[in-house]
């Protein structure tokens, strides 16, 4: 488990995530293991950050994005920050930038590649949801722009069946919207080998 957020309330470090609490964003590495049923803590990660993309490729584990400051998108500012950890030596290195700003996003690994599909993005201009999917070639420190999704999705969930990248639900707006729901349904699919 990396990074998260907790309300930040003195003396009750299970009080309730609120938009109106005091956050307290976390950089936390945590590692289960099932066999034992026990948890482990590990390396901090470097940015603290929630609603990030979490997806391993070769024994790694990369963080990209994420919210920092807070849980909600209406007073987080999101990073485009990308953090690989090594779980053999339980150390983080930083891997540079991906092209977008955003949280919220979802994705999976496939073939040495993480893909990234959608996610949010708000700032004092406004609001907004992304269609952008994109892969990341960790070897070759590399980002490539794949077709876009046909609807813009944030929270959304993703991964992958053989090949096909499928993305699904979510909302087709930005969060934080009184009295608008903008959650879908819809279910696309990218094949990544056609």
């Amino acid at each position: 488990m990396i990074g998260g957020a907790q309300a930040n309330v003195p003396g009750n470090p299970s009080a309730p995530l609120t938009p109106g609490s005091p956050q307290l964003v976390l950089g936390t590495g945590e590692a289960y293991d099932p066999m034992s049923n026990t948890w482990q803590a590990r390396a901090l990660m470097p940015t603290p950050r929630n609603h990030l993309l979490a997806a391993e490729v070769g024994r790694k584990i990369y963080a990209i994005g994420g919210r920092l400051a807070a849980a909600q998108i209406t007073v987080a500012d999101d990073t485009n920050v990308v953090e690989a950890y090594d779980p053999v030596q339980d150390r983080w290195s930083n891997q540079g930038r991906a092209p977008i700003h955003r949280s919220g996003m979802a994705g999976g690994s496939f073939n040495g590649k993480i893909y990234i599909a959608g996610g949010e993005y708000q700032d004092w201009e406004g609001a907004k949801a992304f269609w952008a999917v994109q892969s990341y070639d960790p070897a070759l420190d590399r980002w490539d722009t794949l077709p876009r999704m046909q609807l813009a999705h944030h929270g959304l969930a993703a991964g992958f069946i053989g090949s096909h990248f499928h993305i699904a639900g979510g909302g087709f707006q930005s969060d934080g919207m009184p009295g608008v729901n903008t959650k879908t349904a819809v279910h696309e699919v990218l094949d990544v080998m056609p």
